[in-house]
């Protein structure tokens, strides 16, 4: 066999292959012993066709076969050979395959293959921590926001006050389009709670009372089709409802499992806790990382690059229709973010081959406990029991992805521990 690479810009190869007929002739041989174990033909017996027959009868098959059988073996010997790493599928053109002769098969392969990344300096990282404290306002705020969640709402009979929940018949038209309407909507009578700011508008109103209410949506409004345009509400008040707050007490913590209200404080200050520091930790990652783009520069596999930017627009659209955001809208706004999306790409590879190295070097590697471990977090926040998420991970052939996400986040870890800290 003779093969040649040829270096065509960055990380891109092209890998042109000849076999000879001795192999070729071999793999010939073995497919075509395989097809006369199965061929009926009229005549003979079940696996006793004449060989020539059988070439003759399933010439086309037979070259079929042989190169879907041929090409991968081939494939993974220049490979070897080389000493090469791809990240991308191979791209095969140019195939020849002449059984009747001596000729051999012929191919060209194009693939991306691992780029050569020099690692510098990522021990002793300088990366500032801010200083973890949480104060009673904090709590307080969190207080609120879960006697909000237990509040009462009872139907009074007197106008909407500031505060209270009016529930309505809503229609909304640009121009003379009926862009939205709700049989029953809640809106609360405030201005910062409510949709586009109406809330306070119907302050006033009674029960059975109607009003037109006019609201220019900003030019940066979600849906590109409506944004900058004034939307013309007309509400109908069905219902007037009051909103009373529980008491901050003990009641209110056994509500939220807990036993006195020191108790609740007390567990809404360690979540609190928690969520900052766990913020910090991914600032300071984020710094790391930033840091380590800096400093390195290499060719880039253009086949990844392209990928996940494929993923980071599919998910940007999937974001954007479950807002509810038009179909024009959405293609406005991938074809004005192709820039941007490309830039988060490139540095998402560039990240992940840094890191890679830096686990090779390290000898960071992933082992099996750690894989049940994140599965074990996954089940807990699904709500899904350990074998099922374990499962769908493997059907779904997630779990070379979960192992690639635990290596990063472990040779993260292991750069944030030598790293040089300054608190703030």
């Amino acid at each position: 066999m003779k093969s040649s690479v040829k270096k065509i810009e960055g990380t891109a190869r092209e890998i042109n292959v000849t076999v000879p007929h001795d192999r070729v002739k071999d793999m010939v041989d073995k497919v075509v012993l395989d097809i006369r174990k199965e061929a009926v033909m009229p005549g003979f017996r079940k696996g006793n066709a004449p060989i020539d027959m059988i070439h003759t009868r399933f010439k086309d098959t037979i070259i079929d076969e042989v190169k879907k059988r041929l090409v991968p073996d081939v494939y993974e010997d220049v490979l070897s050979e080389h000493k090469l790493d791809p990240v991308s599928y191979p791209e095969i053109s140019n195939l020849s395959l002449d059984v009747c002769t001596e000729k051999g098969m012929s191919f060209t392969v194009k693939v991306d293959i691992h780029p050569e990344v020099k690692l510098k300096n990522y021990k002793g990282i300088h990366v500032e921590s801010k200083k973890i404290d949480v104060k009673d306002e904090e709590i307080d705020k969190v207080m609120e926001r879960l006697r909000e969640a237990s509040a009462e709402f009872f139907n009074v009979d007197r106008p909407v006050q500031k505060g209270d929940v009016a529930v309505c018949f809503l229609e909304g038209f640009v121009g003379a389009k009926l862009v939205t309407k709700r049989e029953t909507m809640w809106i609360i009578a405030e201005k910062e709670s409510s949709l586009l700011g109406i809330g306070e508008e119907i302050v006033g109103l009674k029960q059975g009372e109607e009003k037109e209410i006019t609201v220019t949506l900003p030019d940066d409004y979600t849906d590109k089709t409506y944004a900058g345009k004034a939307v013309n509400f007309k509400v109908k008040v069905k219902e007037v409802k009051e909103k009373k707050l529980p008491e901050l007490n003990d009641d209110l913590a056994k509500k939220h499992s807990k036993e006195t209200l020191i108790e609740l404080r007390n567990g809404i200050k360690d979540h609190i806790l928690e969520d900052k520091e766990r913020a910090n930790k991914s600032a300071m990652k984020d710094q790391i990382i930033n840091d380590l783009l800096k400093k390195h520069s290499f060719d880039l596999p253009e086949s990844m690059v392209k990928r996940q930017g494929s993923f980071i627009a599919k998910k940007i659209e999937e974001d954007l229709e479950a807002k509810g955001v038009s179909k024009e809208a959405i293609e406005e706004n991938k074809e004005k973010s192709k820039k941007e999306i490309l830039e988060v790409a490139r540095k998402k590879v560039m990240k992940y081959f840094i890191l890679f190295e830096i686990a090779e070097q390290e000898d960071i590697a992933v082992v099996a406990e750690d894989v049940e471990s994140e599965l074990i977090k996954l089940s807990a926040t699904y709500g899904k029991d350990y074998e099922t998420v374990r499962k769908y991970y493997e059907e779904k052939n997630l779990l070379g992805g979960l192992e690639e996400q635990i290596r990063e986040d472990k040779t993260l870890d292991f750069l944030l521990a030598q790293a040089k800290i300054d608190v703030k």
